[in-house]
């Protein structure tokens, strides 16, 4: 997040950044503000709540979406933070009591969300109405449906309308990647080119980007990169050199639980498939090269366990590996190295490879 925060504690001066004074129904406690990014919380400031009163004063380098948490209770408001003064209302009683105000950034991200609950509440509406029982004809039926549909319709445009209508604001970028791994990549790179050049400069909107080129990379029919690894005798091996009419690529991490188990379930997906023309290959998404030889040291491995991390780097790691969403880092290629599928659970993989060798 240094990217994001100029500063993370409340000792900055909140001259050129922001201060939010805020009013509250308890005399005493604690007031955090606090972000996240790639699903990890930041704290940008704390401050102490006396006679009902806090200020929280900090610096980010540009609007960032951040919530106002009461410590130690279940109370988290949502404020689009940027380096300007904001006023805050919490009633710990009732949340629909609770305020926030200032800022260009959350008035936007209020409006948008103002969009949404809309045509959310509209979508509920219609659903409930499908589903308990008051439909009583096949023509009741279609109609309602038929309404739904127009109401994602409009929803949609209303979005867009919203994108086009304010492309260089940081909330703009932040709504266009929200549930973005719900929609097609065609939708997303429409709402992408909504965006300016500024709106696409902001932190949401290189997560977009950078999601977007991950997607691209990771299509089925796109030839994957022909990573060179080495394998536990010392071998040095590309992608290419392995020959078989199906290759999955699992990256897994040695240091994870989970990641060994799913590592170590390879070997049912071998003894069932190999003799039909499997191939497997495992690449280790963990860069202590002595914590692999441990793992991988404790079993024998019939197929390619590899590890390609140099200086720093892994090359199928960097190719894998989305920027915003935490995916399940297996890829299958046909007999040239084309990509078949990304992003199967280890579970998947037995009926998605027998429906391909069978």
């Amino acid at each position: 997040m240094t990217a994001v925060l100029g500063c993370a504690t409340a000792v900055c001066s909140a001259q050129g950044g922001y201060k939010i004074n805020g009013d509250i129904d308890l005399t005493a406690g604690k007031v955090c503000v606090i972000t996240y990014f790639d699903n990890r919380p930041d704290t940008l400031a704390r401050a102490a709540i006396t006679g009902g009163k806090f200020v929280l004063e900090g610096e980010v380098a540009e609007p960032v979406l951040a919530f106002v948490n009461v410590v130690d209770q279940m109370i988290s408001l949502p404020l689009f933070l940027e380096n300007t003064n904001f006023t805050v209302n919490i009633n710990t009683f009732a949340s629909s009591e609770n305020k926030v105000a200032g800022g260009r950034e959350h008035e936007l991200y209020v409006d948008f969300k103002e969009i949404r609950t809309r045509f959310d509440q509209l979508q509920a509406q219609f659903v409930g109405q499908l589903m308990g029982g008051q439909i009583r004809t096949r023509a009741q039926s279609d109609s309602l449906k038929a309404a739904v549909q127009r109401t994602n319709v409009d929803a949609q445009k209303a979005e867009e309308d919203f994108l086009r209508t304010n492309p260089d604001a940081s909330a703009s970028a932040y709504f266009a990647t929200d549930g973005m791994t719900l929609y097609t990549p065609e939708y997303l790179q429409k709402k992408y080119d909504l965006l300016s050049d500024k709106g696409k400069a902001t932190i949401y909107g290189k997560q977009l980007g950078d999601f977007l080129a991950f997607k691209t990379r990771t299509a089925a029919g796109v030839s994957a990169p022909d990573f060179t690894f080495t394998t536990e005798d010392g071998r040095t091996v590309k992608i290419s050199d392995v020959k078989g009419k199906v290759k999955v690529i699992m990256l897994w991490d040695p240091s994870s639980l989970v990641g060994i188990s799913d590592h170590e379930s390879l070997a049912d997906l071998w003894r069932y498939f190999h003799n039909k023309g499997l191939q497997i290959i495992s690449l280790s998404t963990g860069s202590d090269q002595e914590r692999w030889k441990e793992v991988v040291g404790r079993n024998d491995h019939p197929w390619l366990v590899g590890f390609d991390w140099k200086d720093g780097h892994s090359a199928a790691v960097e190719f894998t590996r989305s920027p915003l969403v935490s995916s399940h880092d297996i890829l299958v290629l046909d007999e040239n190295n084309k990509i078949l599928m990304y992003g199967l659970r280890p579970k998947e993989l037995h009926d998605y490879v027998a429906a391909l060798l069978n």
